[in-house]
């Protein structure tokens, strides 16, 4: 593909070439007929004027005026052949040389079609063939070379004050162009070598601003590519290539994010898998390898880490599938404020004989239209979050909230524990993001509890967010509809 300079230079060449032949066109090639369409509307306007005013009294005033202006010769008859009025100002004026049997001929032309005739006589035509251009040497004008033509209109009217027809003669003639088609010709060849130099110039250098920090940002964009993101977009010059700069930056701060993000997942992950794999894999080799090892406590934690470890697997695999968008909602109603009951008691199970408080509080039942697999997958997900990070008390608090108004339902988990700094707040639905920048074991779950939750909202198109207090606790929230 060409480059967008020379794309510019060939646009503004080709509007200078389109721009050239209109001027070509007009200016010369149509010069002519332009001027015969501008003589003819001058000479019929004149024969117009003077039947409006047949019956003036100072129409002979008005003709004279009219002969001057538009270099027209006039002579004003009765129609049986009777002089009443002429004004010329044409030295070779056709109304002198015709006799007037052929100049009333074009009267009964005229009333045979709605009282005008219209007639063109070449001019050369009146030299009775004396001009003879084989005569002479070298380049001679041709017989009928800008010789122009004679335009003459019979004009018939109609007068009251002589109670008959009144036959108006008009005559003009059109001046030669050949001097002024070669005038303009020399001239446009001028303008055509201004034209197409000032074009190529002008876009070259427009061409230059408009390229350059497109070309920058482009090579720019290419060590992106290649991972480097402190690389800076300055898109100067116009507000478009600004704009797509800030645009470049604010994606390379992104995917720096997201890079970031990703290296610490696959790290997290990592630990995370390992820390089981290692356990299981110890105990089993101590059962083995050690008489009387084999024990319910021993056997009890491979089946734990087992579980963690599945649990784990199974949170990156619902994750994955969420942004994928692969499995679609299956929406149904459903009791809400039932199923929150039964996760919590599920859990209560989990964490029996740890010291864990989970309390509920509600006024009624709230009937909600979700997918329930989904929601309950967000509630103990929010729970789990709460007991992972509650403070010394151990206790986890969950309250729903009916808006009738609204007609929503507000549910509220929450913890108090340390709180999270407002500054990390933003980024704490990211995956595996770290609060405290050192990757810490969950106590139950994945830690990728947040990131469901948030893959899991989003498709339902509900609210949610959190609010937390460094200190004192936080608390998650979300509503449904």
């Amino acid at each position: 593909m060409p480059e967008l300079k020379w794309r510019i230079i060939g646009y503004m060449t080709l509007f200078c070439v389109v721009l050239i032949l209109i001027l070509w066109l007009f200016q010369v090639v149509l010069l002519e007929e332009v001027y015969q369409s501008v003589k003819r509307s001058e000479i019929t306007r004149s024969a117009a004027s003077i039947a409006r005013n047949i019956d003036n009294e100072d129409l002979d005033d008005l003709m004279s005026r009219i002969s001057q202006e538009n270099d027209i010769c006039i002579s004003l008859y009765t129609s049986d052949g009777t002089m009443v009025a002429e004004s010329h100002i044409l030295r070779d004026c056709i109304l002198h040389h015709m006799p007037s049997d052929a100049l009333f001929k074009h009267y009964n032309d005229a009333m045979n079609n709605d009282g005008r005739d219209f007639l063109t006589i070449p001019r050369g035509g009146f030299n009775n063939g004396r001009y003879d251009p084989s005569k002479f040497e070298g380049s001679v004008p041709k017989s009928d070379e800008g010789m122009g033509e004679s335009l003459m209109l019979t004009e018939v009217e109609y007068s009251k004050a002589r109670s008959q027809d009144m036959v108006i003669f008009l005559n003009t003639t059109t001046s030669p162009v050949t001097a002024t088609k070669q005038t303009l010709q020399a001239e446009l060849i001028l303008i055509v070598v201004i034209l197409l130099i000032g074009a190529v110039v002008t876009s070259f250098i427009m061409a230059r601003q408009i390229s350059a920090p497109i070309t920058k940002m482009s090579l720019e964009a290419k060590e992106l590519a290649q991972g480097n993101y402190d690389v800076d977009f300055a898109g100067k010059g116009y507000k478009e290539s600004g704009e797509l700069a800030n645009s470049l930056n604010y994606a390379a701060c992104e995917l720096s994010k997201t890079d970031r993000l990703q290296k610490e997942l696959m790290a997290n992950i990592s630990h995370d898998l390992r820390t089981p794999l290692t356990m299981i894999s110890g105990y089993a080799e101590m059962m083995r390898d050690i008489p009387g090892e084999m024990t319910a406590d021993n056997l009890r934690i491979i089946i734990d880490e087992s579980k963690r470890l599945s649990s784990l697997v199974s949170d990156v695999m619902d994750l994955s599938k969420l942004g994928a968008n692969i499995e679609s909602l299956k929406m149904s109603e459903f009791n809400l404020t039932k199923s929150i009951e039964s996760v919590i008691e599920r859990i209560g199970r989990m964490l029996a004989g740890n010291g864990y408080t989970i309390e509920f509080m509600c006024d009624h039942d709230a009937i909600v239209y979700a997918d329930e697999t989904r929601i309950l997958q967000v509630v103990y997900n929010l729970i789990i979050n709460a007991v992972n990070h509650t403070g010394e008390d151990k206790r986890v608090t969950v309250s729903q909230t009916v808006s009738p108004e609204a007609h929503s339902v507000r549910i509220e988990v929450s913890d108090t524990g340390e709180g999270i700094a407002k500054e990390d707040l933003p980024y704490i639905w990211d995956r595996y993001y770290k609060v405290d920048r050192v990757h810490k074991r969950a106590n139950i779950g994945s830690g990728l509890g947040l990131s469901i939750v948030k893959s899991i909202l989003k498709q339902h198109k509900a609210l949610y967010g959190v609010t937390s207090e460094e200190g004192v606790g936080s608390t998650f929230w979300f509503e449904l509809n």
